[in-house]
């Protein structure tokens, strides 16, 4: 990537971990983005991008000033950035000093590459179809932490609640909250689908998470509950282990 002009401002061709991105995220720039669309493995472009995808413009409301504190006596009581420093605002900004005066530091958090043309070059590697790889195994997303102390082992006696959606409508089929009872298992027996036997070990006790289950290690191509889950259909469990062999969180009422 350059600088329309000739200043190099950044590049991944001698490193050995390319840019990788979810297109549609906003995870890069609007050009490049826009441009990957429809490109084959193996193609390379070249392009000059304006501000409008790029780096956006430059405006006069990113640059804001940040009073100094001083104490009862109106002495500044912090230390104050020089011009030029790089500083990180409270909101997560950053931006570079541009002036300072006895009362405020004036700071710029436009992109130091706002308002320029950029030039990219681009070879695109490998496509990856993202649902796909998403559902390749069992994932585990963790929505409340547990105790990050307590994991169950093979062999243990685990207490799990859980309610169970079909990956392909979202409808759930299955929940332990409406009796109040959680399922009770010996882990790493063989007792309950592979994605269970080996997605809550990983769960710590009292911990909340998602469990993505690929339809290999759910029900296969048999499905279940007569037809309740259909063949080959991937899960999701929004699960909680609440208990391992005795142990139970602080919080529970079992």
């Amino acid at each position: 990537m350059k600088e329309n002009g000739g200043l190099l401002v950044d590049t991944k061709a001698d490193d050995s971990s390319p840019v990788s991105f979810v297109v549609g995220q906003g995870q890069v720039l609007v050009g490049l983005e826009n441009r990957v669309i429809g490109m084959a493995v193996g193609e390379s472009w070249k392009a000059t991008f304006g501000p409008d995808e790029a780096f956006g413009h430059v405006t006069p409301d990113r640059v804001v000033k940040v009073p100094l504190r001083k104490d009862d006596e109106g002495q500044i009581v912090e230390a104050v950035p020089q011009i030029g420093h790089v500083v990180h605002l409270s909101n997560g900004a950053v931006g570079t000093v541009v002036d300072t005066t006895e009362d405020y530091v004036e700071i710029d958090t436009n992109h130091k590459m706002a308002g320029k043309d950029i030039e990219v070059e681009l070879t695109l590697l490998e496509i990856k179809d993202e649902l796909e790889e998403a559902w390749s195994g069992i994932r585990v997303e963790t929505v409340a932490e547990g105790d990050n102390l307590n994991y169950p082992n093979n062999g243990d006696m685990v207490h799990v609640h859980y309610t169970l959606q079909l990956a392909s409508n979202g409808k759930v089929v299955d929940s332990s909250t409406a009796s109040g009872r959680p399922l009770s298992f010996q882990i790493g027996m063989g007792r309950v689908i592979a994605g269970w036997d080996q997605g809550i070990l990983r769960l710590s006790l009292g911990e909340r998470a998602r469990l993505y289950v690929a339809s290999e290690f759910g029900y296969g191509s048999q499905g279940a509950g007569g037809g309740l889950i259909p063949p080959n259909e991937n899960l999701v469990f929004d699960v909680e282990l609440v208990g391992i062999n005795e142990l139970r969180p602080p919080s529970s009422k079992l």
